[in-house]
């Protein structure tokens, strides 16, 4: 995706598809929202599910197609998931944190 004009700190359209409706967001964009509102398993199950997507992405950027998914995230090394995740309760601050310390750890796998 490209902007128009000088690379400066504007805004750019995202994607878009076919039909003109915006493409959506990765789970950690957009699951925030039930954090907030201490959504306990909502959030979780984002979490999860963005750590599972995030450790696909790194196995394919070193060229590696994972089948069999019991040791997805110990290849990826984003096993740092199950600490965010453990005891986790439904205050909303605790699921922020939750929701931020993993962000990070999928900006930064090992």
């Amino acid at each position: 995706m490209t902007c128009p004009g000088p690379a400066t700190r504007q805004r750019c359209a995202g994607p878009q598809r076919p039909d003109g409706r915006p493409t959506p967001r990765p789970p950690w964009d957009t699951r925030a929202p039930r954090a907030a509102r201490g959504h306990l398993a909502g959030t979780a199950g984002s979490v999860a599910v963005a750590a599972c997507q995030g450790a696909h992405a790194v196995l394919a950027s070193r060229g590696q197609w994972v089948t069999n998914e019991k040791t997805l995230l110990d290849r990826a090394g984003l096993r740092g998931i199950d600490a965010i995740l453990a005891g986790l309760t439904a205050e909303p601050g605790h699921l922020l944190s939750a929701v931020e310390r993993a962000a990070a750890l999928l900006r930064s796998p090992d």
